[in-house]
């Protein structure tokens, strides 16, 4: 409630003295875009969030990384809204573009990468979850080392992805592992502590 009329009196003010296609102007609209969903507000997250995506096409090309992290952004409004085909399309898309414009293995593609494997789990598409939440997991672990929360988070995915498999046996040392990790850099009350003590309980 008081971030955002203050994002609404930038935006005011920067459509007034940039003009309506600004490359700032779409770094405001995300950012009160990301504000809305966080209260579950969505029908103006995505109006926001597309008027930012095509400010930046236009201003910086199709290709940019930064367009890449917009239709990112607008993939997550999508998947909180159980709309998998369209968020499946736009980090497709994302991949494509990250993959060309900072390589590969960034830490970047290894968090669209495990956004696309979380979305083709909740589908049951389980073979081709897994090579993309195991491509997240080396990327982790050879950005960061095998003691980040991001190799956490990549250790989780995978292991729901086992046990809603009934692959119990391979799930339960990589939740382990993810509870190791997130004991020594998380504080007790973190939530994504709970998932994985859930995930390991189940």
């Amino acid at each position: 409630t008081k971030a955002e009329p203050l994002f609404r009196r930038v935006l005011a003010i920067q459509e007034m003295t940039l003009g309506y296609d600004h490359p700032d102007l779409a770094i405001t609209l995300n950012y009160l875009g990301l504000l809305y969903l966080k209260q579950g507000i969505y029908g103006n997250v995505e109006s926001l969030l597309k008027r930012s995506l095509d400010i930046k096409e236009k201003a910086l090309g199709q290709n940019h990384a930064s367009v890449a992290s917009g239709l990112s952004d607008l993939a997550w409004v999508y998947q909180h809204q159980d709309r998998h085909a369209e968020a499946e399309t736009l980090l497709e898309h994302a991949l494509k573009i990250q993959e060309k414009s900072v390589g590969p293995s960034h830490p970047h593609v290894a968090l669209t990468v495990i956004t696309l494997a979380g979305i083709y789990k909740d589908q049951q598409r389980y073979a081709e979850a897994e090579p993309m939440y195991q491509r997240a997991l080396k990327i982790f672990e050879e950005a960061f080392g095998d003691s980040h929360p991001h190799t956490a988070k990549a250790l989780n995915g995978l292991a729901w992805l086992y046990r809603d498999q009934e692959q119990y046996s391979k799930a339960e040392p990589l939740l382990m592992r993810a509870l190791r990790i997130q004991e020594t850099t998380f504080v007790q009350m973190e939530p994504n502590l709970a998932y994985t003590l859930c995930g390991l309980a189940t």
